[in-house]
């Protein structure tokens, strides 16, 4: 396996450790758009790309 796209859970990434030893573990768009919008102020939302919204596809690996 060339690379591992999953949320960051602690037992999550245990098991994937686990199961696919060597493989990279990537967070997956959708987490790491909910911290972004968490830490980004409402205000400033409208200046974020486009490709950074959720609706977004995710690009084949």
């Amino acid at each position: 396996m060339k690379l591992v796209i999953s949320g960051a859970h602690t037992r999550l990434k245990k098991a994937i450790s686990t199961v696919c030893q060597g493989a990279p573990l990537q967070g997956c768009r959708v987490h790491f758009m909910r911290k972004m919008l968490f830490v980004v102020p409402k205000a400033a939302r409208t200046r974020l790309p486009r490709s950074s919204t959720p609706s977004s596809p995710n690009p084949t690996v």
